[in-house]
């Protein structure tokens, strides 16, 4: 008898801000045994994507806030994302906005 193990796989979009945040949130999923993490930041230089829990670094330069939604939006697609979700308030809001 053989087991699939579904994955659940989460987006986090807005790891630019306060990477301290976004690597406590990283560490609390990657500690479930059936989280992937994947993390999109404007920033090329982040720290986060060197952590153990994050299954991929996105980059994104985001050049207004419909940029960064398709980009979202792309990525969501590509990857197969269950969840996405945004640590900071500009994200959330961002999202609202346009979702």
């Amino acid at each position: 008898m053989s087991f699939t193990t579904k994955y659940t796989s989460v987006l986090i979009p807005d790891a630019e801000s306060d990477m301290s945040l976004v690597l406590q949130v990283v560490y609390c999923l990657s500690s479930m045994k059936n989280f992937k993490v994947y993390i999109m930041s404007s920033k090329r230089r982040n720290f986060v994507k060197y952590s153990r829990g994050v299954k991929q670094f996105i980059y994104c330069s985001q050049a207004n806030e419909e940029d960064w939604i398709k980009s979202i939006n792309n990525v969501v697609y590509r990857y197969s994302i269950d969840i996405i979700l945004p640590v900071y308030t500009h994200g959330i809001e961002k999202i609202l906005k346009f979702g």
